[in-house]
């Protein structure tokens, strides 16, 4: 059998949390969605011995990934982290970082299209670089209701938080109170981020 890794994220958790609780070094299988309504190839990503997803494959390598499991590959995912990131595409969402596993037999033809996967993958994934690790960190926002007013001593008034924006994190790191008080309170901004290199 002829293997390739390579680092990912299984997509969706925004939505599939709600059924799914992750386990660093956890193994998934990965089959091909046919009935998905928003990509034909998609590959959906199931707990061992499960039919129900809890999450997907990045859409830009399903089509070449699909491609290969119809040629008898067997793809498999571990999650590298239990913890959530955003995920690196305009409609947003979050993920779980994975490796994913690519197992094909070793034919001739098979070796030289698993160097042209390789390509591909390279090619249409990108991984991000020095992305936010968001843990629990918004259950945390959930229950925060309130902040301190930038204008009225922190003791007395309180500034409430829109409610559609509370757990939209870009909204609260741009907020005026974060920019102007940071030095004053270093501990919102440095204990909420986690970093990390690829």
């Amino acid at each position: 059998m002829k293997v390739f890794e390579f680092s990912s994220g299984v997509r969706g958790y925004h939505y599939y949390k709600k059924f799914w609780n992750p386990q660093k070094e956890q193994v998934l299988e990965c089959f091909h969605e046919n009935q998905n309504l928003f990509d034909q190839f998609a590959i959906k990503v199931c707990e061992i011995g499960q039919e129900n997803p809890v999450g997907h494959l990045p859409r830009e390598i399903s089509r070449v990934t699909k491609f290969f499991m119809d040629r008898g590959a067997i793809v498999s995912a571990q999650l590298t982290s239990e913890h959530y990131r955003r995920s690196p595409i305009v409609q947003g969402g979050i993920e779980i970082q994975c490796k994913v596993t690519v197992k094909i037999p070793g034919t001739c033809i098979n070796l030289l299209l698993m160097e042209k996967y390789k390509q591909l993958v390279e090619q249409l994934y990108k991984e991000p670089k020095n992305e936010e690790v968001l843990g629990s960190f918004l259950e945390e926002m959930e229950s925060l209701d309130t902040l301190p007013s930038k204008s009225a001593p922190k003791k007395n008034k309180v500034r409430k938080i829109d409610a559609g924006k509370k757990n939209d994190i870009r909204s609260f790191f741009k907020s005026p109170y974060i920019k102007e008080h940071s030095k004053e309170s270093p501990k919102i901004t440095m204990n909420v981020l986690i970093l990390y290199d690829i």
